[in-house]
């Protein structure tokens, strides 16, 4: 019991051992919508830094490893990914949806974290034989003893960092990632440069999850004890999100599993790489947005009129930013292939048509999958993902007999545009909204990417150019036509509430600003 005319604890870490006074935090009812743009803005730089320094470390790597050992590491970590699925419990999630967590939350959801970390890493090894007999290559054997380190590092992680979120504080979140990719990004190319082999790639990513969880301890002062006290309230919870984990890992990797099963080693590298490639850039805008909406939508659970236009809102915004950054890749993908991989890597360009196509559909389904986890609707999301793996088993199988690697990421991209409008439907009963308002915002950046596409094409027919110029252009060309068409519907149909609106109001703020500072 707390002594009388004691202060209050403002740190986890004051907390005695069971105590069950709430884990402080801050800011929970204060300008949300402030806290979301500026949690969207940090945590959207945070992955875009990460992702300029996964691009340098790609463009090295692709040049200092072959496709060969790029497709013996992605068969190994096709296994560990399907094993490692099973620690995203969800554990996170459920302690931002708690109103009050206390002490005891945390300690029991660290404590369900590192048992989870044992477990899987005994999994990794055990997989280890029978992963080698599938893919027929002793390497992915070797390289599946070692991986169970990164399971049993990653259990330890410091939960503690989980207040980041909690407390609204990204600009710590983005510091902790940033500084995680520095050094793995540095580790990793120097490893490539001494080496030469797939084990770069394989000791790297061992050594991410240790850095990872020593920077854990370092940033956040938390310090976490063994209990499961509360395991009940962090279980209902995490057992739907981690059968939603499980089912949407295994339908984002059914056709990786099927290429590395069935192609070589350099046909399973050079799709793999392409998958990477294609879909990062949409993976990078838009799950920064919803994890940082996450918190900003639980509190407005309570509030119906208040959720349906945030969701509204949100849905114009992601519609406009995934067509625009899919289609735009899909029509980049030659040219972007050949700079940025290099030429023995222009096989992957027919790849990234596809994937960014698919991106788009990718995109939404993670703005879906928040709102219903939110609104503790988990199970029809786990219901859609599962619809998703009944369509894609038959149609991947078919389309590797007829149309080889390419023909899987075909059929990848039209299952996955196939389910999206039961993605919404889902959202769509979930939160009572009406199913006509979410298609109402879609139209639009529809149109305009149409209008990107058929003026991409029309002008490289007339247009000869160098790779490297071709490139620049049709990212300066298609960015223009789709902002102005998608502009010009919105002006004709009486200028609705939506991206183009909040994207002219944060341009007239921002020119503002800045012409007061000048006459200041």
């Amino acid at each position: 019991m707390r002594r009388k005319g004691a202060r209050k604890s403002t740190s986890a870490t004051s907390l005695a051992p069971g105590d069950a006074s709430p884990v402080p935090v801050s800011g929970r009812d204060q300008d949300l919508k402030g806290h979301a743009l500026r949690g969207s803005a940090w945590l959207i730089a945070w992955r875009w830094t990460s992702r300029v320094l996964g691009l340098v470390n790609t463009m090295i790597l692709v040049r200092l490893l072959t496709p060969a050992d790029f497709g013996v590491y992605a068969m190994a970590m096709l296994v560990v990914g399907v094993i490692e699925i099973f620690a995203e419990s969800g554990q996170s999630l459920a302690l931002i949806r708690l109103r009050n967590p206390t002490r005891e939350h945390f300690d029991t959801a660290w404590t369900i974290q590192v048992i989870f970390g044992f477990v899987l890493g005994l999994c990794i090894l055990l997989s280890a034989p029978v992963a080698g007999r599938q893919f027929h290559s002793h390497a992915v054997e070797v390289l599946l003893c070692f991986l169970p380190l990164r399971a049993i590092a990653n259990g330890f992680s410091n939960i503690g960092i989980v207040l980041f979120r909690i407390n609204l504080e990204y600009a710590k979140e983005f510091q902790f990632g940033v500084l995680q990719r520095v050094i793995i990004t540095a580790l990793t190319i120097s490893l490539a440069f001494l080496l030469r082999t797939y084990w770069a790639l394989v000791i790297a990513v061992i050594a991410a999850k240790f850095i990872g969880t020593g920077l854990s301890y370092a940033m956040s002062p938390y310090r976490p004890r063994f209990s499961l006290r509360k395991w009940r309230e962090i279980w209902s919870f995490s057992a739907w999100m981690l059968l939603v984990y499980v089912s949407d890992y295994l339908s984002s990797r059914i056709d990786q599993l099927i290429v590395a099963s069935t192609s070589s080693k350099h046909d399973t590298g050079v799709y793999n790489v392409a998958a990477d490639v294609a879909t990062t850039p949409i993976v990078d805008l838009i799950q920064p947005i919803m994890r940082a909406l996450f918190p900003i939508y639980s509190r407005l659970t309570g509030d119906g009129r208040k959720l349906h236009h945030a969701v509204i809102f949100v849905f114009s915004c992601t519609a406009s930013v995934c067509l625009a950054v899919g289609i735009g890749i899909a029509l980049i993908a030659k040219e972007f292939t050949l700079v940025v991989l290099g030429a023995k890597w222009q096989s992957g360009a027919p790849f990234v048509v596809w994937f960014g196509i698919g991106a788009v559909a990718l995109g939404m389904e993670y703005c879906c999958e928040s709102i219903l986890s939110v609104t503790n609707n988990a199970r029809l999301t786990a219901v859609t993902i599962w619809v998703r793996i009944a369509l894609l088993v038959p149609f991947l199988v078919v389309a590797a007999r007829m149309g080889g690697p390419v023909g899987i990421a075909e059929a990848r991209a039209f299952v996955a545009l196939l389910v999206l409008p039961l993605n919404l439907l889902m959202v769509s009963r979930a939160i009572g909204i009406r199913y006509r308002d979410i298609l109402g915002v879609l139209y639009r950046p529809i149109i305009a990417a149409a209008a990107m596409s058929l003026a991409i094409q029309s002008a490289g027919t007339v247009i000869s150019l160098t790779p490297v110029e071709e490139l620049f252009f049709k990212i300066g060309f298609g960015g223009l036509v789709y902002i102005g068409s998608i502009m010009i519907v919105w002006t004709l149909v009486g200028r609705p509430e939506g991206a183009e609106s909040f994207a002219l109001r944060t341009i007239r703020t921002v020119v503002f600003k800045h012409a007061r500072l000048r006459a200041s």
